[in-house]
């Protein structure tokens, strides 16, 4: 059986991607404040819509499970179809989904939260350089170590495999 999506197809309908997009934005809004962009920004858009491609099930269940909540489409948005104008609806609506499907939430946050984090813009208002950690590393300031004083009292809690 063939797949009749390509990999530069998108993989979410219109009406998917429009959900999506304002989770994103309610999740993580722009900040003027702060100039950094929301997690609905385009560049950051679609970075966890291909981030999100090998979860697509769970994605598309997860989209539908929340757009099937009472209030979310009764939430009056802008012009653009995106930014919420009336947020306590969509609030509720969020609100209930959170606590109603716990694991598909997770997905959703995750996603948010991975890709928003590898934005250069979003690095930059935090000081910090836009790369990954290895092999360069971060300087970690010394800490106290005796914080881990009751995991080691607790002894061995694996499992150990006969050597060979």
């Amino acid at each position: 059986m063939s797949s009749d999506i390509i990999g530069t197809d998108n993989p979410l309908s219109a009406d998917q991607i429009s959900a999506l997009r304002r989770i994103m934005a309610s999740m993580i809004p722009a900040s003027t404040r702060y100039s950094v962009p929301g997690a609905d920004d385009p560049q950051i858009f679609a970075d966890i819509v291909a981030t999100g491609r090998p979860s697509l099930p769970l994605l598309t269940a997860s989209l539908q499970a929340m757009t099937e909540q009472p209030g979310w489409d009764s939430a009056p948005v802008d012009s653009t179809g995106l930014i919420p104008t009336d947020v306590s609806a969509e609030d509720t609506a969020v609100t209930w989904y959170r606590q109603a499907h716990p694991q598909l939430t997770g997905l959703l946050m995750a996603l948010a939260a991975q890709c928003y984090y590898r934005d250069e813009r979003v690095m930059a208002s935090l000081d910090m350089e836009a790369r990954p950690p290895y092999p360069q590393g971060y300087e970690l300031p010394e800490s106290d170590w005796s914080l881990l004083d009751p995991v080691r009292k607790r002894g061995i809690i694996y499992r150990q495999l006969p050597a060979d």
